[in-house]
């Protein structure tokens, strides 16, 4: 047995650059990646780049960046191989080496240094722009270039000159120093460009993507009583597939389809629809099974319609029914708040229930059914109908995950108070709905304290929900606004601030997540500013809701007479037709 040749490494270290031109002049090839005193700095640095520039003495020539490849195992070695071989086999290296090998040729072979860095060349070239012709670049080289200061005097006049006539502009070469890159791209890269898929060769629209046709109603319009009918072809497919399905395939996988799924998700809407007229979509989505929750986005525009604006926004309401028109409709109006605090996922809901904690509770709205979600062989639960996490509800003392709350569903003690004490108006307001506006401004006050106390982990004073609670005071048809020396700080929060925000966003096509959940399950107010500016009390220049001018100044007016005069009480209550409650209402 022959042992391989062994070759001492006690050689020179050395650098290798790939060149990609045809070298023809050593000299010349060296000078365009920045001479022999750029290559050697290399070998000090080792972060050090090289640039091989096609025009080595123009300042304006854009490099191609060179990438570096480190390695300590290639070896450079010197071989002579008899030119007979060489020419027989065309240069091919390491044929002529196996030939020698076995004709038992001799050939030279010598290990001179070893490669630690290889320098490859193999991005794209960027644009050139030859500049020679050019009258600018040439005056700016005599002087900027050069560092001539009568020079640099006289281009700054010409500048000058250039900008004080009128240019007019003409399809000619506009002479103007060369970007400093063209292209964004270092190195090839496939675009794998296959045109617009949403276009046909006719330029026709091809999306694909399923429409909701969800319906959306403005303040004053009459509610739909159906579905748009451009749903009814959907509907019928779907029952026509689930048929073809049972004939064709067992009933148990028949049941494990989506579409069988989209039809039992409607039937549960429905009923959800007729327990309660008005839902949040978050809600709705912890209500279903787990399976049926895909289908929610799909199912809904079949139920129910939305509103954009007005106490009932970012809620979905039963086909046929105007909360507008049923006082009782006033506990499932819509408070939204914005939070600064991290929503909690539907995925640590799920954590939660995977450690066994108690998570799910039945909404107050829903109290009637009590007997229905206990007992086992119930509709409800027949039908596996669930609860709500208690995350999404505001009980006054614990962080909540949701910003919307449906004011029969909130469970703070304080706000309860209010709402038991509340009076039911006789026409419904946009901004205030069923409720009188003290009321709102009230629980809104309450709210905002509690959540802000809360979430900065500051303790709740009674005194100060106390303060909230009477800031208001109701005497016949007049709202009388009683301040404090210590109300500057929560000023806003007297009287609440309406969030128009929300629903701005909303088109008929909306945003919907893999679970179902929509704008309102946590994500709708994630672009709302935190820093929100303090509303002043003086309230001149508003119009209210039926375009009458506000009298808060006025109002302003009396209290501080009432404040520093209280001989004069008696005149205050003889203004009594001087403040109306719709003159208060904030747009």
């Amino acid at each position: 047995m022959s042992y391989a040749p062994s070759y001492k490494l006690d050689i020179p270290s050395y650098l290798s650059i790939e060149y990609p031109l045809r070298v023809k002049d050593i000299s010349k090839a060296i000078k365009m990646v920045g001479g022999s005193t750029k290559i050697s700095q290399c070998f000090i640095d080792p972060e050090m780049k090289l640039q091989l520039k096609l025009r080595p003495g123009d300042p304006y020539s854009h490099p191609v960046n060179s990438s570096k490849i480190t390695s300590d195992e290639n070896v450079l070695f010197r071989l002579r191989i008899p030119k007979r071989i060489m020419d027989k086999h065309t240069g091919d290296v390491q044929s002529a080496l196996e030939e020698c090998e076995k004709e038992g040729k001799k050939y030279y072979a010598e290990a001179v240094g070893m490669i630690s860095k290889t320098y490859r060349f193999r991005a794209l070239a960027d644009f050139q722009m030859i500049m020679k012709r050019s009258p600018f670049m040439q005056q700016f080289e005599s002087s900027l270039n050069s560092g001539n200061l009568d020079q640099i005097k006289h281009l700054s006049a010409s500048i000058q000159q250039d900008f004080a006539q009128k240019q007019k502009y003409t399809n000619t070469n506009m002479d103007f120093p060369p970007l400093v890159r063209y292209a964004r791209a270092d190195v090839p890269f496939n675009y794998r460009y296959s045109g617009n898929l949403l276009l046909d060769e006719r330029g026709e629209w091809q999306n694909k993507a399923v429409k909701l046709h969800t319906i959306f109603v403005h303040w004053g319009e009459k509610p739909p009583r159906t579905f748009d009918p451009l749903l009814q072809e959907e509907y019928d497919k779907a029952v026509r597939d689930y048929t073809t399905l049972k004939d064709t395939v067992p009933e148990r996988l028949a049941n494990e389809s989506p579409v069988f799924y989209f039809l039992e998700c409607m039937k549960l809407l429905r009923k959800l629809f007729e327990m309660k007229p008005v839902w949040l979509r978050r809600h709705i989505y912890w209500m279903l099974p787990e399976k049926f929750r895909t289908q929610l986005r799909y199912a809904l525009p079949y139920v129910a319609y939305t509103t954009t604006k007005g106490p009932w926004r970012q809620s979905f309401i039963k086909f046929g029914y105007d909360p507008s028109k049923n006082p009782e409709a006033a506990l499932f109006q819509v408070e939204a708040f914005r939070s600064n605090r991290s929503h909690v996922s539907d995925s640590n809901v799920k954590r939660m229930l995977d450690k066994k904690e108690d998570v799910f509770i039945i909404p107050e709205t829903l109290y009637q059914y009590l007997d229905d979600f206990s007992n086992p062989k119930s509709e409800l639960n027949g039908m596996n109908i669930g609860k709500v996490p208690r995350q999404f509800f505001f009980d006054g003392e614990n962080p909540t995950s949701a910003v919307s709350f449906q004011i029969g569903d909130i469970m703070d003690k304080d706000v309860k108070k209010i709402i038991r004490s509340a009076n039911i108006e006789h026409t419904c307001h946009e901004g205030s709905g069923w409720f009188d506006w003290v009321t709102i401004c009230q629980l809104r006050a309450v709210i905002k304290y509690k959540m802000r106390c809360i979430n900065e982990g500051k303790p709740i004073l009674e005194t100060r929900v106390v303060e909230l609670s009477q800031r208001t005071q109701f005497s016949k048809n007049q709202y009388v606004h009683i301040r404090s020396d210590s109300d500057n700080e929560d000023d806003r929060d007297a009287y609440g601030e309406e969030d128009e925000d929300t629903d701005e966003n909303e088109n008929e096509d909306e945003e919907v997540d893999e679970n179902g959940n929509g704008n309102e399950g946590g994500d709708e107010d994630e672009n709302e500013n935190e820093n929100e500016e303090e509303e002043s009390t003086n309230t001149k220049g508003k119009t209210n809701q039926d375009g009458k001018k506000c009298q808060g100044k006025d109002e302003d007016l009396l209290t501080r007479l009432e404040k520093y005069n209280p001989k004069s009480r008696h005149v205050i209550e003889g203004l009594e037709a001087l403040i109306k409650q719709e003159d208060l209402e904030s747009n």
